[in-house]
């Protein structure tokens, strides 16, 4: 194989695992937004263990999606 052409199949390999990579982060995004709205709703009705649950959650999706 030449060497433009194996530059190009890692280039499109590479471009493919960029764009999961992308989704990926947008689901935990998700995720987390909707923890925050749990975390808020629990703050709000004074559910204090729920409330420490969600935000251990929170910091967890946090760390996943500062790795990624």
């Amino acid at each position: 194989m030449s060497a433009p052409i194996n530059i190009r199949v890692k280039l499109t390999s590479a471009g493919r695992h960029f764009r999961y990579a992308c989704q990926q982060v947008m689901i935990i995004s998700c995720h987390v937004e909707e923890a925050t709205r749990r975390y808020h709703n629990a703050d709000r009705t004074g559910d204090k263990i729920f409330k420490y649950n969600i935000r251990l959650r929170l910091s967890v999706l946090d760390g996943v999606r500062n790795m990624y």
